[in-house]
């Protein structure tokens, strides 16, 4: 259940300027986000790793805890 408030996603907007490059390495992006949100579930990483390696993927970190935080109010459990 936790992985359905933590989840990431990229957005890919339609763009004439958007190579296959571009698209495979925003793919790798949200592949590593992945991974990383299963290393965290498991205990294998932290919170504090977890949210580094978003960064890295170039999240805005801001805007997905804020994100996370209105599910979890939506669903009562904060």
């Amino acid at each position: 259940m936790i992985r359905r408030f933590l989840e990431s996603e990229i957005f890919i907007a339609k763009s004439d300027n958007l190579t296959l490059s571009d698209c495979a390495r925003l793919i790798q992006k949200q592949e590593v986000a992945n991974l990383a949100l299963e290393k965290f579930i498991l205990g294998q990483i932290s919170f504090q790793d977890y949210i580094d390696i978003l960064e890295t993927c170039e999240m805005n970190i801001d805007d997905y805890l804020i994100t996370v935080e209105q599910n979890l109010i939506t669903c009562g459990m904060l």
